[in-house]
């Protein structure tokens, strides 16, 4: 009994609230993560505005921990625009979008690090080449360089390095929003083994 409140006092909530757009299938081969502010500290705002210009983080971590999965990271997300990385044009193709709520120059919250790192360790666990590329700023993929700031000069690498080392990801305290599906998803019909 104490373990399990214990897991939901370490594990953040995640909702799930799908942008509503058509979105490709991302190729999964090479899985970078790349981390955002959205500069207006407001997560309905932030939310508005991507649907106006077509565009999707794949999640979002508002100033409490909350995390809103917005795209799931099977799709190309629409983050980090005319970029450039290692040798990869397009990174949307090649990568995960965390947006952080910030209007800087505000410091980034305790919650935002821990749920961040936990999201990064799940998603590390789901896509295990991600391990061995850096963890990207908006600021390292922009192109040309200087283009973007994101995550910021106030965003503190080290505690986020630090929290995904010690933490164990665990399945998430999903809220109960209805799962809305992005792309029509087919289903496999399973053969009865009799």
């Amino acid at each position: 009994m104490l373990l399990r409140l214990l897991l939901q006092l370490t594990v953040p909530l995640l909702i799930n609230k799908p942008i509503p757009d058509k979105h490709e299938i991302r190729d999964s081969s090479v899985n970078y993560i790349v981390l955002h502010y959205d500069e207006g500290g407001d997560y309905k705002i932030a939310r508005i505005t991507l649907i106006k210009r077509h565009a999707s983080y794949h999640y979002f971590v508002k100033r409490d921990g909350t995390i809103i999965k917005l795209l799931d990271p099977m799709y190309a997300g629409s983050h980090a625009g005319l970029s450039y990385y290692n040798g990869n044009f397009h990174i949307n193709k090649y990568s995960i979008g965390i947006c952080l709520e910030n209007k800087p120059p505000q410091e980034y919250t305790r919650k935002q690090y821990t749920s961040t790192a936990w999201l990064i360790k799940s998603l590390q666990q789901r896509y295990h080449d991600s391990t061995s590329h850096i963890i990207l700023g908006h600021s390292d993929v922009a192109w040309p360089r200087g283009r973007k700031q994101d995550p910021g000069k106030r965003f503190k690498w080290n505690i986020l390095h630090q929290l995904i080392d010690s933490t164990t990801a665990r399945k998430p305290n999903e809220s109960k929003h209805p799962k809305v599906p992005i792309v029509p998803k087919h289903k496999k019909k399973r053969k009865n083994p009799h």
